[in-house]
């Protein structure tokens, strides 16, 4: 069994927005995940901080890099694997279709933040499990 507090420890949190739609500075946000060859993959499970938010995963063939342009890049190229819809709950389970599962860059993408308790909107992706078909 894992230690709860390494858990409530780790993830990955959004800055604070004024609006749920990144402000309206960008289309989305998200983790890119490189699986370092492709490999197939049935399922993704994305465990979150709290309900609301619009998410969807996307695959793409390369890694554009950690600038501006690249996250440009992931935004127009990586395509939709699942369907995007705001999600109930904290543990969001993304089935990858049949002819979708041999991928080497997996992308959880959010393009709408759930509000938090002070206003603002945020979201933590506190841990993402890949299960095999």
């Amino acid at each position: 069994m894992r230690d709860p507090r390494i858990i409530a420890t780790t993830g990955w949190t959004t800055d604070e927005y004024n609006q749920a739609n990144f402000g309206s500075i960008k289309p989305g946000m998200g983790i890119l995940i490189n699986l370092g060859a492709p490999t197939k993959v049935g399922a993704v499970k994305v465990m979150v901080s709290q309900q609301g938010a619009a998410m969807e995963l996307r695959a793409g063939t390369s890694d554009p890099g950690n600038t501006s342009e690249g996250d440009k890049t992931i935004s127009t190229s990586f395509t939709s694997i699942s369907t995007p819809n705001p999600q109930a709950g904290t543990n969001i389970v993304f089935a990858v279709p049949q002819d979708k599962q041999t991928v080497q860059y997996l992308l959880v993408w959010i393009t709408k933040l759930p509000p938090d308790d002070k206003g603002k909107f945020t979201i933590a992706i506190k841990e993402i499990t890949l299960y095999a078909p």
